[in-house]
This record gives C-alpha cells, sequence and structure tokens, in this order.
C-alpha cells in the first residue's frame, strides 16, 4: 500500500485483534510523519454496505 488518499505516507500494517464480530478491529498503523503507533478501526455496517468507519489511536 502507498497510503490512503487523505494520509499520504501512511498506512495499516497488519491486524493484532478483531473484536465486536469482527467491526473493530485493532494493529499498528505507520505515518511517515508520526511513526508507528497502535490504532482502532470501527465499522458500523447495515444492509452489507459499510456506512461509517472511525479510526482512533487505541488507548
Amino acid at each position: 500500500m502507498g497510503g490512503t488518499r487523505d494520509l499520504p505516507g501512511s498506512r495499516p500494517l497488519e491486524v493484532d485483534r478483531e473484536e465486536k464480530e469482527g467491526l473493530q478491529l485493532v494493529g499498528p498503523f505507520h505515518s511517515d510523519q508520526w511513526g508507528t503507533f497502535t490504532t482502532v478501526w470501527r465499522f458500523e455496517v447495515a444492509d452489507g454496505r459499510i456506512l461509517r468507519l472511525d479510526v482512533a489511536a487505541a488507548a
């Protein structure tokens, strides 16, 4: 991966944990600007489509 559309030079590295029946993923994220840190990816799904994705630094 070469980066995300909104954050060039950044990319998720792997999934360490899957929670909430696969709707929450936890794992390291790398940014050329800020380094590598743990993130939480929370998906909201309805009718087989992703309605919302929240990405935050994990506590």
